[in-house]
């Protein structure tokens, strides 16, 4: 979300877990009671794929080979701006039967803070994260990819069933 200003505002939504405790956006609760907390408020809208709306044009060839097996560990959906990348991209999303995880990348990611801790959110989507990698995330280390790298890599490996995470708009990086 953002204000008037182009400053980003908080923009945490509220849900109900089953327990009837609410739970911030970004926020899961493990087994052990332990939950991923980010370090700051994150904008819940970038962690959601985009509602298909009834007149998009489907591209269900593209989507065939998408979900094709074997299935690609990596894809990359290039083409020039409006050619409809996003739509396809939650189109998949939504016909997937595997978990997907979406992540909508902006230019606050290109700070590895940020970065990393949209990316444990959308990860937690898929599977609780360890809440250590919140807090190594959120530490202000020099070290900040060397702690929290190998941990996302861990909490990608723990997922425990195949899945996938979407960054849209991935060229915002840089």
């Amino acid at each position: 979300c953002r204000d008037a200003g182009d400053e980003r505002r908080d923009c945490t939504t509220v849900a109900n877990t089953s327990e009837g405790t609410p739970q911030a956006a970004g926020e899961s609760i493990g087994q052990d009671g332990a939950a991923f907390r980010p370090s700051f408020p994150l904008v819940d809208a970038k962690l959601r794929k985009p509602v298909l709306r009834p007149w998009i044009v489907r591209r269900d060839r593209v989507v065939r080979v998408l979900m094709a097996e074997p299935c690609a560990p990596v894809v990359s959906v290039i083409a020039p701006p409006g050619y409809g990348k996003t739509i396809l991209l939650a189109d998949w999303a939504s016909r997937e039967r595997r978990p997907v995880g979406w992540l909508t990348i902006d230019d606050y990611d290109n700070e590895p803070s940020v970065f990393l801790t949209y990316l444990a959110a959308a990860l937690d989507r898929l599977a609780p994260i360890d809440p250590g990698v919140g807090r190594a995330i959120g530490s202000s280390s020099t070290r900040l990819l060397a702690t929290a790298v190998p941990r996302l890599a861990a909490a990608i490996h723990l997922i425990g069933e195949p899945a996938i995470l979407i960054l849209d708009d991935a060229h915002r990086l840089v």
